[in-house]
Order: C-alpha cells, then structure tokens, then sequence
C-alpha cells in the first residue's frame, strides 16, 4: 500500500509534503497515568483483604453461634436428665426410716443395696445419704475401696444448700475418689405435717467422662467454666482444671478451702485477647500462636459458662487468596489497557504518518479504520470473557450455601439405597423396584438443585417463579411417607384436582412442607387418632394451602412466639426451634405468608398464603 502510495505521489498534479522528522513515537502510557494506576494497587488489595476477611469472620461466626446453641442444649440435656432422680429419692420411705433410725444396722444395709441398684440403673457415678451433721451414711459404694461411708461432706456447698432446703447443684473432683463430676443435692423431710425438718441429704454425682468425649470428636474446642473462670468440662484434655485468666490469692484460698478441684494447680492458659468483635465474641490468642474465635453463653440454672472456640487460622488463607484473586485480576486488567493504549497509539501514529502523505490516503485510511473496528471487537469479547472468569470464580461461594439443599434428598437415597438391598436378598424385586424409582426421582431433584449452579453460570436470576404447587407437597409426602406409615399416621391430601402455579421455588417449597410434616408428626405423637390433612383454597389471585393435625392443638401462649428463632416447646435436645423461623422466612421472601391456629376439631392448623403466578407472573417473566 506504501509503495502505491509513493507511486500516487509521483504522478504530475499531485501535491506532496515530505515526512518531517519526528521524534520517536511514545508507546508508553503518560507517566501520570501509571502512577495513579500504582498507587491504587495498595488500595485495591488492602480493599480486597478487608472484604474477604469481614466475609469470612461472619461465616466463622454464624457457624459458631449455630454451634454454640447446640452444645449449650446438649450440655442442658445431659444436666436436667437427672434432675428427677434425688426428688424421687427424697420421698423414698426407706430413705427417711435409715435417717431416722441410722443404728439400724439391717436397715442401713438395705438402703446400701437400694442405692447400688438404683445407681446401676440411672447410670449415675454414685449415689448416697448425708445425715444432717454432714457425715455419709448410705452409699450406692458401700462395697467398694473408696466408699464414701463415713466421710464427713459438711463443707462441700451441695450439702449447705441442700441443708437450707434448696437444690443443691455443684461440680468439684470427689474427696474420696478424686473423680470430677456434678452433684445434685436435695433436702430429705420427715413426713409429719407439724413438723417437716430436714433429716439428712440425698446426693447423686453424674461423671460428664461421656460429654467430654463426644465433644472431643467434635471438629471444634469447647469448654465450660466456673464463675471463677476454671475450665472444668472440655474437649481439649490439656486445658482441664485452667484457668482463663490469673486467679488471685483470695480466690485460690475460697476453691482450697471447699477443695472443689482438690490438689489442681489451676495455671492459667494464657489466653490474649486480640478483638471484640460483639458482645460474647471475641478474637483470642493462646501461648501456642493458636488463633480462635470464641463465643459464649451462659448454662441456665448454673453459674457455668460455655465457650465454643473456632479456629481462625482459616480466615488468614481466605484472605491471603482473595488478596492474590484481587492481584491477578488487576494485573489481567493493566494489562489489557496496557495493551489497549498501545494499539490505539500505533494506530494514532499510524495516521498521523499517513496524513503527512498528501494526496491518496483514502483507501488506507479505510483499511486502517477496519482494522480498528475488528480490534475493538476482539478486546470487547476478552473484556466479556473476563467478566464470565470472574463470575465463574464465585461458583464455589455459591456452592457451599446450597450444600444444606442437597443433605435431604442425599440422605433418602441412602435410605431407599439400604432398603432396596434388604429387598433383593430377600427377593422382593417389586419393592426395590419402587426403591429404585424413588432413588431416581430423587437424584433428579439433587440435579435440580446443581442446575442453580449452572443458571448462575449463564444469567443471574430471581429465584421466585412459577412452580407447581402439588408437586412440591406430593414431594414433602413421599419424603416423610416411611415415617407416616411407621407411626400410623394417616395423610390426607386434598388439593382440588388441578395444579395451579404459585410463585416460589420448587426446593423451597418443599423444604417448607416437609417442616409442617414433621411438626404434625411431633404433635401427634401421643394421639390416639393420627390424621395429617392437607387441603387447598384458592381466590382470584392467592391460593391457600392448610396443614391440619389430630394433636392436642396449640397453646395461646405458644401461638404468638411460634414463628421466633430458637423458641421450641419440645424437651431439650429434642429441637432447637429453628424450622418454623426458616419455613416463615422462606414463605416471606416468596411474597407469602404463614399463620399458625387450632381449628374446631382441637388439634393445629398452619396456613401458607402464596401468590398465584398465573395473574401476572411472579416479577421474573414466568
């Protein structure tokens, strides 16, 4: 084209200028420029490290407080379950006659016998009698070497509460047998009604050795301490009998003086405090260089406190690798407009040489603009790849917050999976056939769950849209079916013959139903008439659909807090009164609403109000 050009500039008639001389182009970006492109390099990273690091503290702590709440109500469990125990002894006759009548030696050792038996049969550590000057005359351990007969308790504080007429709680290493565990101590009266004084004690010691061991199988540290901060229950075997923090010489002398821990040292841990970062949570440091984040509550009728410590060391790789995500996409990004900056420079030079040609720089210049509109394309088309790489690079975040989806049909298969065995090695083909069906089904629906994934792979999309309603109750049926029919539960569905459309999401939804299911179950358990009734009503816009059981009903009381986080009526370590907050939550993001009552058959009645998306589409375009 050059040589065209110069040949044109040849030709009589055409006006020619020479190329002046000029300096070599500059191909590198104004120095002004990569100076502020630099200096917001710090910035960005510093960005990106705060990010990432609030990001993974919050996870942290949501899954701490998740757990926290758990070995709060398993620690619960484990101290009310004997609670029924020294009451019961209490009123026992053959207690207060031995109480009554101590020289009887006859009777003494019947009451030795009784308590082995009872003790054997409560799995308590021991069980035994304290006569009111503190001296112990009965005891489930009568037999053994380190019998607790005859050892005066009188300075234990179990036994000075009891002998108030209180219930005695306390946890202290035995002075006899030096074995941690937790006391429960209640008055024993004579029956007379003038005269109901206190004739002695009764006492059971409960090991927490079990606790303690299922907590150290636990992925996380726990530990329970005393007022004086004394770690006395915990997973981690080396931080038993230590303390938080340094006790002083008065405290040391009042834990010597009632020999609660006997002869523990009681060395601090050498716990520092790097952050509060809320109220009961706190970053902390151990000698070790160890790193945890640490929550706690308080132990209900205790002066105890548990801690739950989740290690932190984690948050510093999250950071490490969002700061090097954030570096290289900077870098990908200089270096795109590193390149963009020098293709438009060549070309700005290019026709800046050209126009000095006078004359026929027509054809070239059209070439040249060309060239420029398909190399603006091409840089168009990285800078979208780009934005996909970025979008993709977040699938894994998004992949651990439907992990808790996938449990529940995973956890079926596995059912129908053990089943459908059990069936082919007795023959019976039909019934691991329906196994099998319901396997698929199954799977199917995990897929649909992964389909997510992909869906935010293409587009980001409203997850509210169109789904069938009988189908995600049908779902919630077969779910819980081996249960219904394992507790004589009659289900019966009536969703009026047609499969009307609702706004939501077919997993979701589900996960609602499945939550009412359960709960009816649970109310039903002891009914003599089990019915689960579901029907539909629908208006011109909202369709309606109720969750009747046969139960006693619900309280008045229990009706205005059902739908609160962490209010259950069940026993401890039955339920943690979450479900019917997630169900709500799930119902209100889906535009709906859930209400709780007692229909006029006595038992409970749970009505979930969802928009019909078949006037006017759910805001998603279904």
């Amino acid at each position: 084209m050059l040589e065209e050009t110069a040949m044109d500039a040849s030709r009589p008639g055409m006006a020619t200028q020479p190329p002046t001389a000029n300096a070599a182009p500059e191909t590198s970006p104004p120095k002004a420029v990569v100076a502020l492109v630099l200096g917001l390099l710090p910035l960005i990273l510093w960005q990106a490290a705060m990010w990432s690091e609030r990001i993974a503290a919050q996870a942290i702590r949501d899954d701490g407080w998740r757990r926290l709440a758990l070995y709060t109500a398993n620690l619960s469990s484990e101290l009310e379950h004997y609670d029924y125990l020294p009451r019961i002894l209490a009123e026992d006759t053959a207690i207060k006659e031995v109480l009554l009548d101590p020289g009887d030696a006859t009777a003494v050792d019947v009451a030795n016998r009784y308590l082995a038996r009872i003790n054997t049969f409560a799995g308590a550590s021991a069980t035994y009698v304290i006569m009111r000057d503190g001296t112990t005359l009965v005891a489930s351990n009568w037999e053994t070497e380190r019998s607790f007969i005859g050892a005066n308790l009188r300075f234990r504080p179990y036994f000075q509460t009891a002998f108030k007429g209180e219930m005695g709680r306390y946890f202290a290493l035995g002075t006899t047998s030096l074995e941690p565990g937790y006391y429960l101590a209640r008055p024993v009266l004579q029956d007379f009604d003038t005269d109901r004084k206190i004739i002695g004690v009764i006492v059971v010691k409960v090991g927490m050795n079990r606790l303690e061991e299922h907590w150290g199988n636990g992925p996380v540290q726990v530990m329970v301490t005393d007022d004086y901060g004394v770690v006395f229950i915990t997973s981690n075997k080396d931080w038993k009998f230590r303390t938080l923090s340094r006790l002083d010489d008065k405290t040391r002398e009042i834990i010597t003086t009632s020999r609660q821990y006997h002869n523990a040292p009681l060395n601090p841990l050498g716990i520092e405090t790097k952050e509060t970062m809320a109220e009961g949570v706190r970053i902390v440091a151990f000698e070790n260089g160890a790193r945890y984040m640490m929550l706690g509550a308080g132990i209900p009728n205790t002066d105890w406190r548990l801690q739950v410590l989740m290690p932190y060391a984690r948050v510093g790789r999250i950071v490490w690798a969002a700061v090097a995500l954030a570096g290289f996409a900077f870098a990908v990004l200089a270096l795109v407009a590193y390149s963009l900056f020098q293709h438009r420079q060549r070309l700005r030079d290019r026709l800046t040489h050209q126009q000095e040609i006078a004359g026929t720089l027509a054809a070239a210049r059209d070439e040249l603009e060309k060239r420029v509109a398909e190399r603006t394309a091409d840089l168009r088309t990285a800078q979208a790849e780009l934005v996909q790489a970025a979008k993709l690079a977040m699938l894994g975040k998004l992949s651990t917050g439907i992990n808790h989806e996938l449990n529940q049909p995973l956890s079926a298969i596995r059912s129908y999976a053990d089943n459908a065995q059990a069936f082919l090695d007795r023959g019976r083909t039909e019934e691991a056939k329906g196994n099998l069906a319901s396997i698929s089904e199954l799977t199917a629906r995990a897929g649909a769950i992964v389909t997510r994934l992909k869906g935010f792979a293409r587009k980001s999309k409203d997850d509210v849209r169109a789904v069938p309603i009988a189908l995600s109750v049908a779902n919630a049926i077969t779910l819980l079916g081996p249960r219904f029919r394992s507790e004589g539960i009659e289900v019966v569905s009536d969703l009026g013959g047609r499969d009307i459309l609702v706004c939501g999401g077919a997993v979701r939804l589900e996960q609602v139903f499945v939550n009412l299911f359960a709960n009816a179950a649970d109310a039903m358990a002891g009914s003599p008439v089990k019915v689960l009734s579901v029907t539909l009503d629908e208006s011109e816009d909202e369709v309606t659909i109720r969750v009747a059981d046969s139960g006693p009903g619900i309280d008045t009381g229990v009706l205005e807090r059902l739908f609160e986080p962490f209010f259950t009526t069940k026993e401890a370590g039955e339920g943690l009164g979450i479900g019917l907050a997630i169900s709500y939550g799930i119902v209100t993001h889906f535009g709906g609403t859930i209400e709780a009552a007692n229909h006029h058959k006595g038992g409970g009645v749970f009505s979930v109000r969802l928009k019909k998306a078949e006037n006017g589409g759910c805001g998603d375009g279904s």
